[in-house]
């Protein structure tokens, strides 16, 4: 981003013997405002020190004089997916789960990992993967999220079981309510964890899916890229509920895997042995 911005305030105090407008004073000027150290934080930029920008003198035609102009640093994209992992809510999965430490040793693994980069590079539709606990899917699924969130897109990851609660707790709220449910409803990029998992001898209620499908539905809708991990594979989703489930289906078309239930294909199991 490029553009004439209203100068730092002026720190030159000597009496210049040259016009204001000249070339000449404008470098001076940038060259004080770029030595000044700026206040962001999160990243420290040796480029801009700082501040966000760098200065340099362009002419402008129209006044048909020169003037500092305001040029973006690099690091702002930085700062931008810095700030857009925070917001997600996966910052301290994200340095844990990466496409690079992925385990992809046996075929299905192979099969997973290409699926996930595919829809990385074309994040079309819904991505879906269920199946046996601890083979892997939170870890492909923050992956995805990761590099997403580095490719420019804005993310949001929703637990199902704690998001639904809160969400079901928050009904006598209308404020309180719509803005939770927005938040999940028009995030440019979900991740719902754990569809539909609940405690053994629990069952999921008519509450919970209605809450779900408020979210689902939007996002059908407006076609927003979703990213769902969880137990269940999605002809037990259809069986809980066929609205639900079908979305799902239809969305995820060639986006979708489940690992058959094998206690080998636990990793948990794998540090304790």
């Amino acid at each position: 981003m490029q553009g004439i911005l209203k100068a730092p305030p002026h720190t030159i105090t000597e009496q210049p013997t040259y016009d204001i407008n000249s070339k000449e004073y404008t470098e001076r000027e940038c060259g004080v405002y770029n030595s000044l150290d700026g206040k962001l934080t999160g990243y420290d930029c040796t480029l801009c020190k700082n501040r966000g920008c760098s200065y340099e003198p362009r002419f402008n035609e129209i006044s048909n004089s020169w003037a500092p102009v305001a040029i973006e640093c690099r690091c702002m994209s930085i700062r931008a997916e810095i700030a857009r992992r925070q917001q997600s809510g996966l910052s301290k999965l994200m340095k844990k789960y990466t496409f690079q430490n992925y385990k992809a040793d046996e075929p299905w693994q192979l099969n997973i990992a290409k699926g996930a980069c595919d829809y990385v590079r074309k994040p079309e539709g819904w991505f879906f993967i269920g199946g046996q606990p601890g083979s892997g899917k939170t870890h492909i699924c923050t992956a995805i999220v990761n590099a997403l969130l580095k490719n420019g897109r804005a993310a949001r990851y929703m637990v199902w079981t704690e998001e639904i609660t809160a969400l079901k707790q928050a009904t006598t709220d209308a404020d309180k309510y719509g803005g939770l449910i927005r938040g999940f409803q028009k995030a440019d990029v979900l991740y719902i964890d754990d569809f539909f998992k609940k405690p053994k001898g629990y069952t999921v209620t008519g509450a919970d899916i209605d809450n779900t499908f408020k979210i689902i539905n939007y996002r059908y809708n407006e076609e927003l890229p979703t990213i769902i991990s969880s137990e269940l594979s999605i002809s037990k989703i259809i069986e809980i509920d066929e609205a639900l489930g079908s979305r799902i289906a239809e969305m995820s078309k060639g986006n979708d895997y489940f690992v058959e239930k094998d206690s080998t294909k636990n990793y948990r199991y794998r540090s304790h042995s």
